[in-house]
């Protein structure tokens, strides 16, 4: 539709004003069968250029307005993964970091362990939200593994896992926590092959290819530990 041709052209202002019209008259109108259908998916076009506008606020480091964006998501959808990705994507000091954990919603860093409890996403987002994220890193890229090779990659908590590890920096920067050198291959791998099936599911035929060989690049590069099954896998998919 025109929204789709919209997000497509990266008009992504545009698709939230009109998306959230459309989505007003949808839920006052009684009469219209065809808008009432088309709602989830206008829904979901206003979630992905509120998600991408998010990101852009991050890239130019407007960190306020990346939160404040992502509190405006459609009813109904959960705004914790987009807000963790914001504060994790976070470089600075640590007064300033606090600040913005308490402006996302989130309590201060050192209360964080004691929230990291019951689902697998919850322990991965508030480890990595505390003083300690290489733990978070671990638990994520450890729940990942175990989900490629049970095949269970149609479940939603691995890209919400997936997203929220791959929002921290893998940059060094003063007083910033990074990614250590013996996980960042296996993040960078399995980031890519994760890719390749996700393009995969939503047609993208052009990009799989390259994206399959490019982790089975970055795996005889960093050749990651815990990450050698992955081999299969890729071979698997390009067969």
């Amino acid at each position: 539709g025109a929204l789709s041709m919209l997000l497509r052209g990266h008009e992504l202002e545009l698709v939230v004003a009109v998306g959230r019209l459309l989505g007003h008259e949808n839920s006052d109108s009684e009469s219209s069968r065809i808008c009432k259908t088309d709602t989830p998916e206008i829904k979901g076009l206003v979630e992905t250029s509120l998600r991408y506008l998010t990101y852009r606020a991050i890239r130019l480091s407007l960190w306020e307005l990346a939160i404040d964006l992502a509190k405006t998501l459609p009813e109904g959808i959960d705004q914790t993964v987009l807000l963790a990705e914001v504060v994790l994507s976070f470089i600075g000091g640590h007064e300033e970091q606090e600040a913005l954990y308490a402006y996302a919603g989130f309590p201060p860093s050192a209360e964080c362990p004691e929230k990291a409890l019951g689902s697998v996403l919850d322990q991965v987002l508030y480890m990595l939200l505390s003083a300690q994220p290489h733990k978070g890193l671990s638990k994520g890229l450890e729940f990942l593994q175990d989900q490629i090779i049970g095949g269970n990659l149609d479940r939603s908590s691995v890209w919400y896992v997936l997203r929220l590890v791959q929002a921290v920096p893998l940059i060094y920067t003063d007083g910033k926590w990074v990614i250590r050198g013996s996980q960042r291959g296996g993040l960078l791998a399995i980031s890519a092959y994760l890719g390749a099936v996700k393009a995969a599911v939503l047609d993208y035929r052009p990009v799989v290819l390259h994206l399959l060989s490019h982790a089975s690049y970055i795996l005889e590069k960093h050749r990651p530990s815990g990450c050698e099954f992955l081999a299969e896998h890729i071979s698997a998919a390009k067969a």
